[in-house]
């Protein structure tokens, strides 16, 4: 069997990425745009309830073939929540993605772009420093008020 053998033949409007593979070989995922797009309001209402909704964001998520940036970048961006910065964690392993995945995050991330909205680049930091980043995102935080 391959991967492609388990693709649903009724989404229409998708992207590929891979899973992380945490027991195993990653596994090939095609993304439902649809179902992002479903998915935002529930998103919008958990935010509400906690009161963060304005609050600005920053995320700390792969880049492709790791679906987690992608996927929240675009669910907040449909909610008319940009990130104000993207994160990705990398390890010795994976410090350089490969060509494809590198010009498809750089595509969808242009594609946003000129449909207006800015999301944006993801920056690259080693795990072991991590506390940098929470560290200085705290501090603007705390620069531009409570939210």
């Amino acid at each position: 069997m391959k991967d492609h053998d388990f693709d649903n033949p009724y989404l229409s409007h998708y992207y590929y990425s891979k899973s992380g593979g945490t027991t195993g070989a990653g596994t090939r995922v095609a993304t439902d745009l649809d179902h992002l797009t479903d998915q935002t309001p529930r998103m919008m209402v958990a935010y509400d309830a906690h009161g963060v909704f304005d609050a600005p964001t920053a995320f700390w998520y792969g880049i492709l073939p790791d679906q987690t940036g992608i996927n929240n970048n675009l669910r907040h961006a449909l909610s008319g929540r940009v990130a104000q910065k993207w994160f990705f964690p990398i390890t010795q392993q994976d410090y350089k993605p490969s060509l494809k995945n590198r010009l498809a995050t750089q595509y969808i991330i242009t594609m946003a772009k000129l449909l207006g909205v800015p999301i944006p680049m993801p920056e690259p930091v080693p795990l072991d420093q991590a506390i940098k980043i929470s560290a200085g995102w705290l501090k603007l935080l705390r620069l531009i008020g409570p939210v």
